[in-house]
């Protein structure tokens, strides 16, 4: 799993709007890269069902919405 060039073993990543488009595609890519990743958002439905994402490639994950002004 992951790419060659971009270990993130041991590392974890806070992803604000990670729940849709381009912020779901970094909450995918950091975890694959070896990431435990918190993909955060408005809708609760969408953080768990990233989160579910997350764990789902083995890496850890938190369910957190939060809105950022």
């Amino acid at each position: 799993m992951g790419h060659p060039l971009l270990d993130l073993k041991n590392k974890a990543a806070v992803v604000i709007g990670g729940t849709s488009g381009i912020g779901l595609a970094l909450t995918r890519g950091l975890a694959q890269a070896g990431a435990d990743v918190v993909p955060t958002g408005r809708r609760a439905e969408q953080v768990l069902s990233a989160a579910d994402e997350v764990v789902a490639l083995g890496r850890r994950s938190l369910v957190q919405t939060c809105d950022c002004h």
